[in-house]
């Protein structure tokens, strides 16, 4: 498990409410990688996609950490979508 350095490319807020929405992406994932999102203090809904086959992977979310859980993911570059505060 490693923590790996994500490249924003998009950031946002969600008007009124507070919550800012984040798309990234990393290079070079593996199962059960995190990705820290920085800019918020938690991230309240998060998904992931693997770049190469446009495969949805599966994550949780804690604290401001995105954990990728998807089984057998080797060196594969991912986009992340984050919403938060």
């Amino acid at each position: 498990m490693v923590d790996i350095t994500e490249t924003v490319v998009y950031r946002a807020s969600l008007g009124a409410t507070g919550k800012r929405y984040i798309v990234a992406e990393a290079l070079d994932v593996d199962t059960n990688d995190t990705v820290t999102f920085g800019e918020f203090t938690a991230v309240t809904a998060a998904a992931a996609f693997q770049l190469n086959t446009g495969a949805e992977l599966t994550t949780t979310e804690a604290t401001n950490v995105v954990t990728i859980t998807t089984a057998a993911l080797s060196g594969v570059p991912i986009v992340v979508i984050a919403t938060g505060y």
